[in-house]
């Protein structure tokens, strides 16, 4: 893919992509990250791989199903995810509707105070460690705003239909 496409400058809504622009260029004047974004509708995952590139950060995309919990490992999935990120990196989470309360939950704990909870071992050796996470972005993507969780939106800082 063309990275020079892959602008804001390039995108449809001009008035959505001036906005974004002023909020990462004020986030990379105060050496911050990006607050957490949701994009509502189309182009989502256009958008989100536009402001990673915008910000100069590393872009991890992955499907809310990919990190739904079935089991005790696939709850880990999601620790996995966050404690492979770096300081400043986008972590974009395609129909973020999809998913499962627990694991939003632990999403949104992350989200606030960059810090995620991990559990290791079996029965009574069972214990959770609490793992502090660099500074990230997250950026969901849906189709249906009403499927997500309402206590998700609060740590959202900027929410656009698109």
């Amino acid at each position: 893919m063309n990275k020079t496409y892959l602008r804001l400058e390039n995108f449809q809504d001009q008035k959505i992509a001036n906005s974004l622009n002023a909020l990462i260029k004020a986030a990379l004047r105060r050496c911050e990250t990006l607050g957490h974004c949701l994009f509502i509708g189309n182009n989502g995952t256009w958008l989100a791989i536009a402001v990673a590139h915008e910000l100069g950060s590393n872009l991890h995309a992955k499907n809310a199903g990919e990190l739904n919990a079935g089991s005790f490992k696939e709850f880990n999935s999601l620790a996995h995810t966050l404690t492979n990120l770096e300081q400043g990196d986008v972590l974009l989470i395609k129909n973020i509707h999809e998913l499962q309360p627990g694991i939003a939950e632990a999403l949104c704990r992350a989200m606030k105070e960059f810090k995620c909870s991990v559990i290791i071992g079996n029965g009574k050796y069972q214990r959770t460690i609490t793992i502090d996470l660099p500074s990230f972005t997250v950026i969901g993507t849906t189709s249906r705003p009403d499927l997500v969780l309402h206590d998700s939106f609060s740590v959202f800082q900027l929410g656009e239909n698109l």
